[in-house]
């Protein structure tokens, strides 16, 4: 059985082509990304802790992207606004905080926009995978491996370890598996998904 055809031809028809969508996304560009480079959309927030990554490695992952060239999307729902505008204040420019102010079908167009996504095991993984984008997803070892990964084989998947002892639960002391993904496991994989 060849699941690569089969995984490589999944089409999902979300409405994204609308006027609407596409004008209000396009204005934050334009305002935003004056120097027009090219998008990384950065997701940094989970609903459940154990999928949670650090912070400030977040914020050195953040200088990497955009050290190479490109222009960083924060995004995600009202619950991550904290998150992501601690990580744009770390930097003066080429970078925006866009959590709580996006839809499903906005975030899904700039997502459509972008070279590549950085995130956790969330819900913007699978609405890039969605409109082809290419994802780096941060798993902890919360649930079965495989279980909730991205649609594709383009995507690039970090996980450190198979079992932990947040399995099935909802919250982890310290979050250890995630914190064995180390800034560089990113970063190299960031170069890697670029070339």
């Amino acid at each position: 059985l060849n699941l690569n055809f089969v995984e490589n031809n999944i089409k999902f028809s979300l409405p994204i082509e609308q006027p609407v969508l596409k004008n209000k996304i396009s204005n934050i560009l334009k305002k935003y990304n004056t120097n027009n480079l090219p998008i990384v959309v950065v997701a940094p927030g989970a609903k459940r802790k154990t999928n949670q990554w650090n912070v400030e490695k977040f914020i050195k992952v953040s200088q990497h992207i955009l050290n190479k060239g490109y222009f960083i999307c924060l995004i995600g729902g009202k619950n991550e606004e904290k998150i992501t505008n601690i990580i744009k204040e770390n930097f003066k420019k080429n970078i925006i905080s866009l959590s709580g102010q996006l839809s499903i079908l906005e975030s899904a167009f700039l997502l459509k926009q972008s070279k590549i996504c950085v995130c956790v095991d969330s819900g913007v993984q699978h609405i890039s995978a969605a409109v082809g984008t290419k994802v780096i997803s941060l798993f902890s070892a919360r649930d079965f491996p495989g279980m909730w990964y991205p649609e594709g084989n383009q995507n690039i998947i970090i996980r450190k370890t198979d079992i932990c002892s947040c399995f099935l639960k909802e919250y982890c002391e310290g979050n250890k598996c995630m914190g064995l993904i180390n800034v560089d496991d990113v970063t190299s994989s960031f170069d890697n998904a670029i070339k």
